[in-house]
């Protein structure tokens, strides 16, 4: 991370770690991360691009078409930001740099930790407003784009991103993790959405299987709760967490400049650094 940045930096992932099965039928059990003034992260632009790092062309073939799936799966909702992928102009650094990037670190990536992948967002902590977000693939697994409608064996064991677990212990054979579903999570992480621990049919359910590829896009479960993030509905999800919605506010334009300053200002007063776990680990 940066030193001297303007707003939080989080990243999103957990640890490996073979978990009891929970309920898994709840509905409308949707999650959204908050900052520690209780604003739900959020964007305030209507659209936000991906940029792919010309290390994804390592990750597998067709994995730059899997994203901007991915990216797309998420663009339906009245209200939320569209979201895209495109190839980025060189290579960088996971880092605040106003960018929005996807990378590939084949020989693994220490702050993910035992994550399959992380997502690092920096917002604003009093407005809840995401600055800037980069996803990492974690090459310490075996990752790869699985046959549509591929399900994981039998013999499969579920595994939570909670707790501490030993980066690689599903890496190797057919023990593979779908590149497509863990994009997709990634993306719903990346526009606020937190890990969801009741819905085990929605893409940000926190458990998920090697050799599974479903699913590669969200449910209405995830859709529903993009949907009160961003302001089209209000609602309380049946986990703890109330979500609040969020409408953007644009200024007139006569005040642009003069709020472009406040808020640059505020933000530098009451920001600061510190890492959290908020996202997708297998």
């Amino acid at each position: 991370m940066l030193q001297g940045e303007r707003a939080r930096r989080v990243g999103a992932g957990a640890m490996v770690i073979v978990c009891a099965t929970l309920a898994s039928t709840a509905a409308h059990a949707f999650e959204v991360k908050k900052t520690s003034s209780g604003q739900p992260l959020h964007w305030e632009e209507s659209s936000v691009v991906f940029q792919t790092d010309p290390s994804v062309d390592e990750l597998s073939p067709g994995a730059s078409e899997v994203l901007a799936r991915a990216a797309a799966s998420w663009s339906s909702v009245e209200g939320a930001p569209s979201v895209s992928v495109q190839p980025a102009t060189g290579p960088s650094r996971p880092s605040f740099d106003g960018k929005n990037t996807v990378y590939f670190y084949p020989e693994g990536y220490g702050p993910a930790g035992d994550a399959l992948a992380i997502t690092i967002v920096a917002y604003d902590d009093a407005t809840g407003r995401i600055l800037d977000a980069d996803i990492v693939f974690n090459g310490a697994y075996s990752l790869d784009v699985l046959p549509d409608g591929a399900t994981a064996a039998p013999t499969a064991r579920r595994v939570c991103n909670d707790g501490a677990g030993i980066a690689g212990v599903f890496t190797g054979g057919t023990e593979e993790f779908d590149i497509g579903h863990i994009a997709a999570h990634e993306m719903g992480h990346a526009l606020g959405m937190a890990d969801e621990t009741r819905s085990g049919t929605s893409l940000m359910y926190l458990y998920t299987l090697p050799g599974d590829a479903s699913p590669r896009a969200p449910t209405q479960d995830d859709l529903d709760g993009l949907a009160v993030l961003y302001g089209t509905t209000d609602g309380r999800g049946c986990s703890s967490s109330t979500v609040a919605s969020r409408r953007p506010r644009v200024p007139p334009l006569g005040l642009l400049a003069l709020l472009g300053g406040l808020i640059g200002a505020a933000i530098a007063r009451r920001a600061r650094e510190r890492s959290t776990q908020l996202g997708h680990r297998p």
